[in-house]
């Protein structure tokens, strides 16, 4: 056993306090990185003058860049031009899978690939819907989609930025990893991925309907729970609970009345007027659709308990869903309504499995749970900032203007060309073509900050430092030490499949670009001892990093089906683990042939 310096054993113990709070989702990821970031400075191990230097480097530069690029592309619409005809191809399952997850995959490419998995879910749950086919079928290789895209370029996902980076720091006289340097290995592992998710992997997803209860309480994940009353026009008054519900959709229930905050079951003879409040289970297009026919309005506690005056065709009408690490779990949905302003208002809720007792307003907020929210374009996009929810699309009337669609696409591929022919950085080129999509309206400069992931910026700036203390202490050479001395009989490419597959396990487990901070130095220092390039070591971090199919917390796009799919934690592994070794198998050769060892 190699012995251990003191300084290293204090590094060890912080990262692997870490590792199991990024494990345990009790604190948010970027609460526990800035754990690690000040006990690596409390002990000596990072200087606390350059404690900060990590939220000015390149890759978080980078990453804010690409997260405002992907906004303003999906307000360009550039997103809709790929979905548009997902209706067309539809009428037959393996084309309809074929084209959903088909566009995720290439719209990922391009663009974070969490933004693209928020944009198609809505799209895929409908035409699930229209197809009469359970949404589980499509939800996870979505993700699975979504997370393979991310892998041919530069820009597809966190993890690609920071290795790209991470050459130039640590490996002596090395330039970044451009735009297009993932695409050899990444466009293979995609196609691969691609083909065994349409005709083999979507075969291993459960397949489970969300309205699978028989008890009127117990809500389904797809669907809301809303408070109703009727207008004073509604051609509903005067019926019985059972005429109403005769002629209401099908996809809507009416599950009881309010009476001192409770819910009280509704009998089908029990006539029901304006005053009385309705708690009502119903999907969004639905919803929308009674309120237009003036037959329903909102219900409004005090003077404006009816919100029938309100002009729905301003409004914006959005789906949000609550991650683990959002800062508005904890919170009851009337704080949380009261919070936003009068400017929009929470009208629905969407939680999974828990019975409703009492009314909406008193139920807190749950990692998972979805509430629907009306207003203004402007208010609705403040709420991801201020709260850490994720749209899950806007009911969008007017898609970005041509004119506007074709500039954000020129921008894009002007600062694309930059990055790759090396005339700018890919920091200055990224954060350039931001100044250009305000320019041309694709991005409000007054809600510019809020598109942006704070929490994962805060994640990568506070590791940065802890990553460095890795090479100060000489821990990642020690690691990668020991992996020579217990491998010397093993062959290079077995190597490169070992250090491939635990990157995996970790992002199975913890933020990938967390994962690709702490491998990346011991990928480097592996390939000094061996005295190799560190070029296909570090892609195969990138190509691990990206890989997390195993469980529902280690990648974003996974956390954002979860609920949605119904889905339980056990689900993952069957599709996601015969994935996981294909892209050990096809990756591994791919880099040996594209990163040669000796260049």
């Amino acid at each position: 056993m190699i012995p251990l310096t003191q300084d290293q054993m204090i590094l060890i113990a912080i990262l692997v306090s870490a590792l199991i709070g990024f494990g345990l989702t009790k604190l948010r990821h970027d609460v526990v990185a800035l754990c690690a970031l000040i006990a690596s400075v409390v002990t000596g191990l990072t200087p606390s003058d350059e404690a900060f230097d990590g939220f000015g480097h390149p890759a978080v530069i980078t990453v804010i860049g690409v997260l405002l690029i992907s906004t303003a592309l999906k307000n360009s619409g550039v997103v809709d031009l790929i979905t548009a005809q997902v209706d067309e191809f539809s009428k037959k399952k393996l084309t309809h899978l074929t084209h959903l997850v088909g566009s995720v995959t290439f719209a990922s490419s391009f663009m974070n690939n969490v933004g693209a998995l928020a944009l198609m879910m809505p799209v895929a749950i409908q035409s699930a819907r229209s197809r009469d086919r359970p949404p589980s079928m499509f939800l996870m290789p979505l993700a699975f989609g979504s997370m393979l895209g991310g892998m041919i370029t530069l820009i597809g996902t966190p993890p690609n930025i920071i290795v790209a980076n991470l050459r130039t720091d640590k490996a002596a006289g090395a330039e970044p990893f451009g735009m297009f340097d993932f695409t050899p290995v990444g466009l293979v592992v995609a196609v691969t991925g691609f083909v065994y998710l349409i005709f083999v992997g979507w075969r291993l997803v459960p397949q489970r309907r969300s309205q699978d209860s028989d008890n009127d309480t117990v809500f389904s994940r797809q669907d809301f729970i809303v408070e109703l009353s009727l207008t004073e026009e509604s051609d509903y008054n005067g019926l019985s609970a059972g005429e109403i519900q005769s002629r209401l959709p099908e996809n809507a229930k009416m599950l009881g009345i309010l009476a001192d905050d409770r819910i009280m079951p509704i009998r089908r003879v029990q006539v029901v007027g304006p005053d009385d409040v309705i708690l009502a289970r119903i999907d969004h297009d639905t919803l929308d659709r009674l309120i237009s026919d003036d037959l329903f309005c909102i219900h409004r506690e005090g003077a404006e308990k009816a919100l029938g005056d309100y002009d729905w065709s301003d409004q914006e009408l959005s789906e949000f869903l609550v991650p683990a690490d959002a800062q508005a779990i904890g919170l009851t949905l009337g704080k949380l309504d009261r919070m936003i302003g009068r400017e929009s208002e929470i009208i629905a809720l969407a939680q999974q499995g828990r019975r409703v007792k009492q009314r909406i307003a008193t139920q807190k907020l749950a990692a998972g749970d979805v509430f629907l929210a009306q207003g203004s374009v402007e208010t609705l996009r403040e709420l991801p900032g201020r709260f850490g929810v994720i749209p899950l699309g806007q009911k969008q009337r007017n898609l970005g203007a041509p004119r506007r669609l074709i500039a954000s696409l020129v921008i894009f591929g002007a600062a694309v060309a930059l990055t790759s022919t090396g005339a700018m950085s890919s920091s200055m080129a990224f954060l350039t073509a931001v100044l250009g999509m305000v320019a041309i309206g694709s991005l409000s400069p007054l809600g510019l900050y809020q598109h942006i992931d704070w929490p994962l910026i805060v994640l990568l700036g506070a590791l940065f430092p802890v990553g460095d203390a890795m090479v100060s202490t000489e821990l990642a050479n020690v690691l990668a030490g020991a992996i020579v001395a217990n491998g010397q009989d093993i062959p290079v490419w077995a190597l490169i499949a070992i250090l491939m597959a635990i990157t995996m396990l970790l992002s199975d487990v913890i933020n990938n670009a967390a994962t690709a901070l702490v491998m990346s130095p011991i990928a480097i220092r592996l390939a000094d001892n061996l005295s190799f390039s560190a070029d296909p070591f570090l892609m195969a971090v990138a190509v691990g990093a990206s890989s997390a199919f195993l469980t529902p917390i280690g990648h974003q796009s996974n956390t954002l089906v979860f609920t949605r799919g119904g889905y339980r934690f056990g689900d993952y592994w069957r599709p996601g683990l015969p994935l996981e070794v294909l892209i050990i198998l096809v990756a591994t050769p791919m880099l040996l042939y594209v990163w040669p060892l000796n260049p």
